[in-house]
């Protein structure tokens, strides 16, 4: 298969430090290395990658998205002209495997996602103005965190009476609640006003779709452009079909589940809502049900309804509401050969 890309390295983020690991089109290793996780280890990191001799659109980085240890070394590679392809560790890991590898280590996972590279030819993932999208994220998350607290310290503050529980206690759990729904406010409302800056709003025109959806949604789409059809952001939350079948056996259609787990926690609560206030998620359910469709799927075809309602709004609205910042051109970067990598 032809490739514009003479060079993939692997990159495995880590708490402290990167792993790096670069493979040829013959999939040898040509150089590794190791550099903290700072400023400093991104400077080594952008220089270690000058360093294997040929220009930064013909190196393709596999970076496995592990926890939040990634953010800050793509945003850097990306404004340095490099394509970065972001591996969820579940792709990884399962190459790993078809390799039939039985140890782990941080050199290993390097070199394995080069390899990955090479095998799978992944396209290079963009983020459009990430920091503040991660941000939108964060605080999404944030909340979510404090609404499950809320939730444990009213169970509490309920058992009180029958449990016979001190003054004291009861004191306790009064004030730390009311302390979580002061934050939770505050949280709300700074989720509000960014989604009002980058565009998302828009999604609250919806029947049934509120705050945290909403916010939820554009923080893990971000730029919607990036997705040729809904069926692929369906396929991206995880709603798409799973097919399991054996022989002579009745196919077993499930959900993939393999994306979000909060984005469909939340796309679940609007959509029992929008059966309410939505026409076309209501009309795409009854359809379902007429079809002779059982309850549970019935359900899920309006879910996939007011999904592709979200997505198309966001399509559609978002070159109006918000403009991506262009990505840096790589001019800057002045490549001399040298013997080797350092």
């Amino acid at each position: 298969m032809n490739t514009p890309y003479l060079i993939v390295v692997g990159i495995d983020p880590h708490r402290d430090f990167y792993a790096l690991c670069a493979k040829d089109e013959d999939k040898r290793i040509l150089a590794r290395a190791q550099y903290p996780r700072s400023n400093i280890g991104h400077t080594h990191c952008l220089r270690w990658l000058q360093d294997l001799g040929v220009l930064p659109e013909q190196v393709l980085i596999v970076l496995e998205s592990a926890g939040v240890y990634w953010l800050a070394l793509y945003r850097q590679l990306h404004q340095a002209g490099f394509p970065v392809h972001v591996g969820t560790p579940s792709a990884i890991k399962w190459h790993a495997r078809s390799r039939l590898l039985r140890s782990k280590t941080d050199a290993i996972d390097a070199a394995v996602m080069a390899d990955y590279g090479w095998m799978a030819h992944p396209t290079p993932t963009i983020i459009s103005d990430g920091l503040r999208f991660h941000t939108l994220h964060e605080l999404v998350g944030a909340r979510d965190a404090l609404v499950r607290d809320r939730a444990r310290v009213k169970n509490r503050l309920q058992r009180c009476p029958f449990a016979e529980s001190p003054p004291e206690v009861r004191q306790v759990h009064t004030r730390l609640l009311r302390t979580l729904t002061t934050h939770i406010r505050k949280l709300e409302r700074q989720i509000q006003q960014l989604l009002q800056a980058l565009g998302g709003h828009v999604l609250q025109t919806i029947p049934g779709v509120g705050l945290t959806t909403a916010a939820a949604f554009t923080a893990l789409i971000q730029d919607p452009r990036r997705f040729p059809s809904d069926k692929q952001s369906l396929a991206y939350i995880g709603l798409a079909p799973k097919i399991e079948q054996s022989g002579v056996a009745l196919p077993k259609v499930t959900l993939s589940k393999m994306g979000n787990r909060r984005m469909r926690k939340y796309l679940h609560m609007a959509t029992v809502v929008a059966l309410y206030c939505n026409p076309d998620v209501r009309a795409a359910h009854e359809h379902a049900l007429a079809r002779g469709k059982s309850k549970k799927l019935a359900f899920c075809y309006a879910l996939f309804k007011l999904t592709r309602i979200l997505f198309g709004t966001w399509k559609k609205y978002f070159p109006q509401v918000y403009s991506p910042p262009t990505p840096p051109s790589s001019s800057h970067l002045h490549h001399q050969p040298s013997g080797g990598a350092a």
